[in-house]
């Protein structure tokens, strides 16, 4: 019986030999090291996050193993823990018992379902065009959240279906009569790959699937604002892995931002002297010179050419950092790309860790 995403136990037990030989004794030493976020990593070694291939590929080269041992078991890799094996299986099959009867994760089944027969190939691709948060969107599909009424009436009127079925199942669902009758062996697709479960369900997508002229714009419920905003400057933060991707491909305007830095009104243009929509944040997962491991650097990527009077940092493609001083009459400073190192700005200032 499909479900919702429950892990794989299988490959968080290959991450997880793999970075014991790579000789880090815990995921947070490991992540802090090459400038992961710890709780993505951390859920990736205990099953509670999928691993998509992209991701498993920068792990596959941090930790020196086959990629394809560390996907699906193909190949040469470290040995699995026997014992941890055996209590991630049992942890497994509980989590699909109390999914059973969970009532979120059964909102989410028919969630996903319905964005799926609405057209929409991934919770990005619905988040874009009707103006959802994916991250809550993926929450409410994978049942890591409660679906609300408030959120289900959202997105019922987003995907055209009703919000008493996606709640409580009751019928009408909102979809031809002859749709209706498949609901409870199509809806067996949720816990199958949007690309696998698209393919199944295309012969019903000409008849729910929405026209671009018809998709609807949603407004989800924001907080309201304080009475007096104390005006700041948002700074994100960049994790190491996305940075070197970004320079490399030359988009640096989609990088994914871990969270956002506040900083009191022009402190940042006019205290550090950087340019404001290019600097960004990025912790440093190892000691680099008088910087301490998990210390912040801050970065103003618009000042990508080290010259002589300031201190520029670089990035490699396992997430590590090292900064270059330029000295007087050295010119130009350029790091060849066969080194595998790229430069991504200068550094203005620093968020220690204590």
């Amino acid at each position: 019986m499909s479900r919702a995403y429950l892990g794989d136990p299988s490959k968080a037990n290959r991450l997880h030999a793999a970075r014991k030989k790579a000789g880090f004794k815990s995921g947070r030493a490991a992540a802090l090291h090459f400038g992961w976020s710890v709780a993505t990593y951390r859920a990736h070694e205990t099953a509670t996050r999928y691993l998509h291939d992209e991701t498993a590929k920068i792990y596959a080269s941090a930790f020196m193993v086959n990629t394809e041992w560390l996907l699906r078991g193909l190949g040469a890799g470290p040995a699995v823990d026997p014992v941890r094996a055996t209590q991630f299986k049992n942890k497994i099959e509980r989590k699909a018992e109390l999914a059973k009867s969970d009532p979120a994760a059964s909102s989410g089944r028919r969630l996903r379902l319905a964005r799926r027969l609405a057209g929409f190939r991934s919770t990005t691709a619905a988040a874009a065009t009707t103006g959802l948060m994916r991250t809550t969107l993926s929450a409410h599909e994978t049942g890591q959240n409660s679906l609300s009424e408030k959120m289900a009436l959202l997105y019922a009127e987003a995907f055209r279906v009703s919000a008493d079925w996606l709640t409580t199942g009751k019928l009408p669902s909102g979809y031809p009569w002859d749709i209706e009758q498949q609901l409870p062996s199509i809806i067996e697709t949720y816990g199958e790959l949007d690309k696998d479960a698209m393919e199944a369900l295309s012969h019903l997508l000409p008849a729910t699937s929405l026209p671009p002229e018809e998709v609807r714009k949603v407004s989800p419920p924001v907080r309201p604002k304080a009475e007096k905003d104390i005006k700041t400057d948002m700074v994100p933060e960049i994790s190491a892995r996305h940075l070197f991707r970004g320079l490399v491909s030359g988009d640096l305007a989609d990088v994914p931002h871990e969270h956002m830095w506040s900083f009191p009104h022009r402190y940042v243009t006019e205290v550090l002297g950087g340019n404001l929509p290019t600097t960004v944040i990025v912790a440093l997962g190892s000691r680099v010179k008088e910087l301490h491991r998990g210390d912040r650097i801050i970065v103003d990527m618009s000042a990508r050419v080290a010259v002589a009077g300031g201190t520029f940092v670089l990035v490699n493609q396992h997430g590590n950092f090292d900064l270059i001083e330029p000295k007087e009459g050295e010119g130009l400073v350029s790091v060849p790309p066969q080194s595998g190192w790229r430069i991504f700005g200068k550094r203005i200032g620093r968020v220690t860790t204590g």
